[in-house]
C-alpha cells in the first residue's frame, strides 16, 4: 500500500530518540547495542531527520521519562521493574531538568540540532509503552496529521503499540523499518524478530480506518470488508517475505518515495 503524502496532512513520529537506548553510554546499550549498530539505526534516523527538515515536514518527538514520584507505582511487568533498577529515562521531575543535559534521558547528541530547533513538537512522556499515555494523538490531530511516518525505539516494545494507537484513530501509517528488535534479541532471531513486527506493523496499518462522526458520537467503516480482507491479505502475503527485510538498512527508496 502506498501513501501520497504532502506537508499538509503527514508527518514523522519518533519514538524514544534517547541516550539510554541509542548511545554507547546508555543503561541498555547492553542489550540493545548490538541490534542498533547492526541495522544502523542511528544513522538511518538521522537520515529521515534531514529529509523531513530539507522539505518542511513536521516532525514529533514521544519521549519516555521517569520522574521521581513514578517508583511509587504498585504494579509492574519485569522490564518497568528493571528499568526503575536501571534509571532508564530518569529525570529529576516534570519541571526540573537538574542533571538532565547528556544524561540517559536526554536526547543523543547528533539528534539535537533536529529536535531542538524551535520547530520540532516534543509531545508529553508516554508512560510503559503506548501513546494513550500521553498527547500525541492530540498532537497531530490538532494539526490535522492523517498520514504518519513512524520509527524509532523499540520494535515491539513502544513503536507497536504507539503504531496499534495511532491505527486505531484512523492514521495511515508508514513505518521507517528504522526500528531494531526487542531486547536482546540477536543474530538468527534478529531476522525473524524484524520481520515478526514489519508483519505486525502492516497488519495494523491495513486495517480499516474507524472514523467518529462528531455530531454523533457513531463509527462507521471507510471500506467495505471486501477490500479490507484484500489489502490485508496482500500486504501481509509480501512481508512474508524475506525480500521484505531488505531495505532494513537502506531507507534510501523509502525516503524518495516520501519526500
Amino acid at each position: 500500500m502506498t501513501i501520497d503524502i504532502q506537508k499538509t496532512d503527514t508527518a514523522i513520529v519518533f519514538i524514544d530518540p534517547q541516550n539510554d537506548v541509542l548511545s554507547e553510554k546508555g543503561a541498555n546499550w547492553g542489550a540493545v547495542g548490538a541490534s542498533v549498530t547492526e541495522n544502523c539505526t542511528v544513522e538511518n534516523l538521522e537520515r529521515i531527520f534531514k529529509a523531513a527538515k530539507a522539505n518542511g515536514y513536521e516532525v514529533f518527538i514521544s519521549p519516555h521519562y521517569f520522574y521521581p514520584t513514578d517508583t511509587g507505582w504498585k504494579t509492574n511487568g519485569p522490564l518497568e521493574a528493571e528499568e526503575f533498577r536501571t534509571r532508564s529515562f530518569a529525570r529529576s521531575g516534570p519541571l526540573n531538568l537538574t542533571g538532565f543535559a547528556n544524561s540517559g534521558a536526554d536526547w543523543l547528541d547528533r539528534f539535537k540540532p533536529y529536535i531542538e530547533d524551535g520547530k520540532t513538537i516534543i509531545v508529553s512522556p508516554h508512560k510503559v509503552w503506548g501513546s494513550q499515555t500521553n498527547d500525541l494523538v492530540l498532537q497531530l490531530r490538532k494539526r490535522g496529521i492523517t498520514k504518519i511516518i513512524l520509527g524509532g525505539m523499540l520494535a515491539n516494545m513502544c513503536v507497536g503499540p504507539i503504531c496499534a494507537t495511532l491505527s486505531s484513530r484512523a492514521s495511515r501509517l508508514q513505518w521507517s523499518r528504522t526500528q531494531p528488535p526487542d531486547l536482546g534479541i540477536r543474530y538468527g532471531a534478529t531476522a525473524t524478530k524484524r520481520l515478526s513486527s514489519i508483519t505486525n506493523f502492516s497488519r495494523m496499518r491495513c486495517c480499516r480506518p474507524m472514523k467518529r462522526s462528531i455530531a454523533c458520537g457513531r463509527r462507521h467503516q471507510a471500506h467495505p470488508p471486501s477490500r479490507h480482507s484484500k489489502r490485508r491479505a496482500n500486504c501481509s502475503r509480501l512481508n512474508r517475505e524475506p525480500a521484505a527485510l531488505s531495505s532494513a538498512r537502506k531507507p534510501g527508496k523509502v525516503l524518495q518515495a516520501l519526500f
